[in-house]
């Protein structure tokens, strides 16, 4: 089995080597920094002109007016977020692999190459991505919705928990471990795509198995950074707290942070540690 100490050492010795590799998330930075601040401005005009019957529709009037507006923000910066993710990340996702296969291969790196092949395998890893994206949206309500139903029928506790702990902590952990294990079962889906040219449906089936094979190692890889995110979590759904406790533009500035910190830092280190577990571990397999 690889180890996790080689992986990091990899990856940290990639980006130290080859910054190029972190161009992809720079850019994508950027764009998900426009679509926030579109998002803080959607309750202005003009933006309130287009914003406004939406926001209205599905959340309410209350929500284009100060300082309600923030309590609303980290719900539609997630939700630019994803949309930012499903339509360039697929993009962005697919260079990083190639790049990272090419300094593993000790490969002179070529960038235009790398974008190239991201545009060819563009469509299967959107669907990839979207696949994901719209799994973890309905899984994520499932134990909401089963504890709405159990506490709603009488009962106070469940496992000797209370009602409001299951409905608060038991939800936010629910949710982060979920997100967790989907990531790692489709997280193979891209590099087979991308670097052995397989077709959307195969490209699962393999990436389940690999998974499977290497369970713990893509855990630990995944989850570790992800860590890093929990108290944006925790202040995002404080935000009504928060907008009465300090100031409601301090919202914005967790969004801010929130995006930094997931961008730049999280994503590359799974990104990269598990696109090179992948290719040692394919590596080791071929030299048995």
């Amino acid at each position: 089995m690889v180890s996790i100490g080689k992986i990091y050492s990899s990856t940290f010795s990639s980006l130290k080597a080859r910054p190029l590799i972190y161009v992809p998330f720079i850019f994508l930075t950027v764009i998900e920094l426009i679509s926030l601040v579109i998002v803080y401005f959607s309750p202005q005009l003009p933006l309130r002109l287009f914003f406004g019957p939406i926001i209205r529709t599905f959340w309410g009037e209350q929500f284009l007016h100060y300082p309600v507006n923030f309590a609303l923000l980290p719900k539609l910066a997630s939700l630019s977020q994803k949309v930012d993710y499903l339509f360039f990340g697929s993009l962005m996702s697919s260079v990083v692999v190639v790049m990272v296969a090419q300094f593993f291969r000790k490969e002179k790196m070529n960038f235009k190459s790398a974008v190239r092949t991201g545009f060819k395998k563009y469509f299967h890893v959107f669907a990839v991505i979207l696949l994901v994206t719209v799994l973890f949206q309905y899984s994520m309500k499932a134990l909401p919705f089963l504890l709405y139903k159990y506490f709603s029928s009488g009962h106070a506790k469940l496992l000797f928990i209370p009602a409001s702990l299951w409905l608060s902590l038991g939800v936010i952990v629910f949710n982060f471990i979920l997100g967790i294990l989907l990531q790692c079962a489709f997280i193979y889906s891209i590099p087979f795509i991308v670097l052995d040219n397989l077709k959307f449906g195969k490209a699962i089936i393999r990436s389940f198995v690999l998974f499977k094979k290497i369970f713990l190692p893509t855990l630990v890889l995944a989850t570790l950074p992800a860590l890093l995110y929990i108290p944006i979590i925790i202040l995002d759904l404080n935000a009504v707290f928060l907008i009465d406790t300090l100031f409601p533009e301090f919202i914005f500035l967790v969004a801010i942070i929130g995006l930094g910190l997931n961008v730049l830092l999280i994503d590359p280190l799974i990104t990269l540690a598990t696109t090179f577990l992948f290719l040692e571990t394919r590596k080791t397999s071929q030299s048995v």
